[in-house]
């Protein structure tokens, strides 16, 4: 499973692809949340601020980049639901809703590490997958 899953938006709306030019010095696979980093996309780290997309192909791009250096992107907005792993304790219907969580360096759901959250929880988990669906809090779009 990649890392992150686009399953379905709230809204009815379907995601746009687009080419993004990617940051120097980054190492994306297919899967990972992207940021924007002055006009170029980033991995998203722990507590992302405005997630903009989902890598849908992988990239490592040295110290200077070329207008080359760009992959598909599948643009999010705070409708959207995805799928992600997660690590920790399993989330009851009791603590989740309302909770901003984050993500740790491997881009899995830290269901331990509320500081900096950035995903809602949009279901229960699948304890047998160690899978669960989340939607965006804040995302790097007009609409959002």
């Amino acid at each position: 499973m990649p890392k992150f899953e686009y399953l379905k938006s709230l809204d009815g709306s379907q995601p746009n692809e687009v080419m993004l030019k990617i940051a120097a010095n980054q190492t994306i696979v297919a899967g990972d949340l992207l940021v924007l980093s002055s006009g170029k996309g980033a991995k998203a780290g722990a507590a992302a601020t405005a997630v903009f997309g989902i890598a849908m192909a992988a990239i490592t791009t040295g110290g200077s980049v070329t207008d080359a250096n760009e992959i598909p992107v599948l643009m999010l907005n705070s409708k959207s639901v995805l799928k992600v792993s997660y690590t920790g304790t399993a989330t009851t219907s009791a603590n989740m809703w309302g909770t901003a969580y984050d993500i740790n360096s491997s881009q899995v759901l830290d269901t331990a590490d509320t500081t900096g959250g950035f995903l809602l929880l949009a279901s229960l988990p699948n304890t047998a997958k160690s899978t669960i669906e989340v939607m965006v809090k804040s995302s790097a779009l007009f609409n959002a």
